[in-house]
């Protein structure tokens, strides 16, 4: 795993081996970031990591200048990884680990973010969990959610109307495609 962009870019990290776990791929990462820079902009904002298994997307917006971020994963080697890196990083106190699962974690949230990244394993059935973090409210108006899937993934939630969510990106990357939604 290597950090792509901002203060800590070029970092190299060996993530743990871990039954079913799938780390996003670099360019993958790099794509996103690129599409987020044409949204918003990270300084300052609050990010959410849910599913975070390594914690790429989270420790990528805190190299980028990101205030702070929560990441959710109930594997507690991923988490102890995570941990260790946001040490190495310097940026353990701009960050905050939640062991549990989805979505009972999210009632263990007391704030709202600018940016939420959800990445649950391919082969769970995800959309719940989708509406559940919606109907949350952790997702601050006009906040980016980036979801990622597999490609063949039956999840649709944009076509909710009561979620008030704008599909602003939808790209494949292999077996990979992410989705980019802004609030309303």
């Amino acid at each position: 795993m290597r950090i792509t962009g901002g203060q800590y870019r070029g970092r190299s990290f060996e993530p743990p081996k871990v039954s079913g776990f799938r780390p996003t791929m670099e360019k993958v990462r790099l794509a996103v970031f690129s599409m987020l820079d044409t949204q918003m902009d990270l300084a300052g904002c609050l990010v959410l990591d849910c599913y975070s298994g390594s914690g790429a997307f989270g420790l990528e917006s805190l190299s980028r200048g990101a205030e702070s971020c929560t990441f959710i994963e109930k594997n507690p080697e991923l988490l102890k990884f995570t941990t260790s890196i946001a040490e190495k990083l310097g940026v353990l106190s701009s960050t905050r680990f939640i062991r549990d699962t989805l979505p009972e974690a999210l009632g263990k949230l007391n704030k709202e973010f600018d940016l939420v990244f959800a990445d649950p394993p391919y082969d769970t059935d995800s959309g719940g969990f989708f509406v559940k973090l919606l109907a949350s409210n952790v997702l601050k108006t006009a906040g980016l959610l980036v979801i990622e899937t597999s490609k063949t993934s039956k999840v649709d939630i944009e076509q909710q109307e009561e979620l008030s969510i704008e599909l602003l990106r939808d790209k494949g990357y292999g077996d990979t495609r992410v989705r980019i939604f802004r609030k309303k």
